[in-house]
């Protein structure tokens, strides 16, 4: 039976909390846009930006169009979490892009401080900034901002494999892609990867795979900590079916 009086309105800073997250996620985008926009400005003249595959070729501008994508979705149209009782293709999205922003960001900054990448000084600086400091800054927001459906739920057969199958997915395209180009361009895409044999590649791959669901986890746990998920949304089909 409906309360008295008709539906219960949301609160004016309800209203204005939806709106600001809006707004912060549209400079946010606005952001990801213009380093797509200096991307394509540039283009061969950005360094490694030559031969088969282009920027493509980068794990670090992949990770920034799909971080671009996820903004763009939850801009156009914000998650209901409070309602929400199934994992959406925005969710899946963010299952990969946050701890691949959180790689992306940790393994350059590490690297570089041991100038594993070489001459940097033709990169521009704000196009550095954005994809791999900005793009970190992003999903910390939004880790912070609301319980992500995607990691912080008590779905029916939601676990950590489920969650962390989507990033496991994209890294083992990703490699493939990887030595494709290498046969094509006749060396990798990271400078710093020609010094490795193949079993070398392989057992790194591996360990930056590890890498990401550990980002996986301590972002889970952030998010739950800071909104832990309500039990029983979803009931199984066995329950539904009784």
């Amino acid at each position: 039976m409906p309360p008295i009086g008709g539906p219960k309105k949301k609160s004016s800073l309800s209203i204005l909390l939806q709106n600001s997250h809006t707004i912060i996620r549209t400079i946010f985008l606005g952001v990801l846009l213009y380093g797509i926009y200096i991307e394509y400005k540039l283009g061969e003249l950005i360094p490694g930006r030559m031969g088969h595959g282009g920027p493509y070729k980068f794990l670090t501008y992949l990770n920034h169009l799909l971080q671009t994508l996820y903004l763009f979705l939850v801009v156009i149209s914000p998650p209901k979490v409070s309602a929400q009782t199934t994992i959406t293709f925005h969710d899946r999205l963010f299952q990969v892009v946050m701890p691949l922003s959180f790689i992306v960001s940790a393994m350059f900054w590490v690297l570089h401080s041991q100038n594993m990448f070489g001459d940097l000084t033709n990169y521009p600086n704000d196009l550095n900034h954005i994809q791999h400091t900005f793009v970190a800054f992003v999903v910390l927001f939004e880790l912070l901002l609301e319980r992500k459906v995607g990691i912080n739920n008590n779905f029916e057969g939601s676990n950590l494999l489920t969650q962390a199958a989507p990033l496991i997915v994209f890294f083992t395209i990703y490699l493939c892609w990887s030595y494709y180009l290498k046969t094509l361009n006749g060396v990798w895409a990271y400078s710093f990867l020609n010094a490795f044999s193949l079993h070398q590649f392989a057992v790194f791959s591996a360990g930056v795979i590890i890498v990401g669901v550990l980002f996986l986890l301590i972002g889970k746990a952030l998010n739950k900590a800071i909104y832990p998920a309500p039990v029983g949304i979803v009931l199984s089909n066995k329950n539904k079916s009784q």
